[in-house]
């Protein structure tokens, strides 16, 4: 039988992992979203298909102010916490 104490540190610590593993990939995107000026220039057919149920404002929102805050939550000390556990 698992040990649901130990599960549930293991959990805890592949899920800090994940969230640091996809803010990164944010902040990379979020470079990319500069370099590339997408604000302006993302054509409406990446909005086709399965991204169809979302907008540019909505993804300019992740890409911006969402993850800023995320960031800003981090710079003040929780990205210690999260590094300090990650898998």
């Amino acid at each position: 039988m698992a040990n649901r104490p130990s599960d549930f540190v293991s959990q805890t610590r592949d899920l800090a992992t994940t969230l640091l593993q996809t803010i990164n990939g944010l902040d990379a995107l979020r470079k990319e979203w500069d370099g590339m000026n997408y604000l302006d220039t993302l054509p409406p057919e990446a909005f086709e298909g399965a991204n169809s149920d979302v907008t540019k404002d909505e993804i300019a929102a992740v890409i911006g102010t969402t993850l800023d805050a995320l960031n800003a939550l981090l710079d003040e000390g929780h990205a210690t916490n999260l590094y300090n556990v990650r898998t």
